[in-house]
């Protein structure tokens, strides 16, 4: 088996840029983890409409659910376009999160095109 935990960054870039259409959003939020010591941690993950895509499980779930499982405050994520994320790979050169805060995403905040 392959391992891919920590590469939830890469993955789900990779899947926005080169794998989805246009409507495809990368999202990076922190979820808590659903073990001990159920502490929140950084994460990336795809949506496209009410849909979300895990890249550490490569399964797609409803929106509600997995935001509900995952403790995810929506107003404490970061939402990327297609082209957001090409330019935010461009300009940062790595994968992310490329928020200021990596341990507290900006709040309800729809990445700006420079």
């Amino acid at each position: 088996m392959v391992e891919i935990t920590g590469q939830c960054y890469l993955l789900a870039a990779t899947k926005v840029c080169y794998e989805l259409g246009d409507a495809a959003m990368l999202i990076h939020g922190e979820p808590q983890l659903q073990i001990a010591p159920y502490t929140n941690f950084g994460h990336a993950w795809v949506e496209i409409g009410d849909r979300c895509w895990d890249p550490i499980k490569d399964r797609w779930y409803s929106r509600l659910p997995y935001y509900s499982a995952g403790k995810i405050d929506p107003l404490k994520t970061v939402r990327y376009t297609k082209m957001q994320t090409l330019q935010k790979l461009l300009e940062e050169e790595h994968w992310g999160p490329w928020h200021e805060d990596q341990d507290t995403p900006a709040k309800n905040v729809e990445a700006k095109s420079e």
